[in-house]
């Protein structure tokens, strides 16, 4: 599923939820092949949405830490 100029990206709730649906529907084993390999596909694409948006939380929150403890030390954080 590419994403046109109209769609906005999801929150990283949004996509959970939309991932979990996708689970549970693959998981009942109801689907054609090929609304299954669609549904792989979308799975693929949220995996990677929440995995980046996680990724920028996790730096900017070590920015922060950095900040706070004029340190630079962020050890506590992995």
């Amino acid at each position: 599923m590419t994403q046109t100029a109209n769609e906005k990206t999801p929150t990283f709730e949004e996509a959970m939820a939309e991932l979990e649906a996708l689970v549970r529907k693959m998981e009942e084993g109801k689907l054609a092949l090929e609304e299954s390999v669609e549904a792989y596909t979308r799975g693929t694409e949220l995996v990677n949405l929440c995995r980046a948006k996680l990724e920028d939380a996790e730096t900017r929150v070590r920015k922060l830490e950095a900040q706070n403890n004029g340190s630079g030390d962020t050890t506590a954080l992995q």
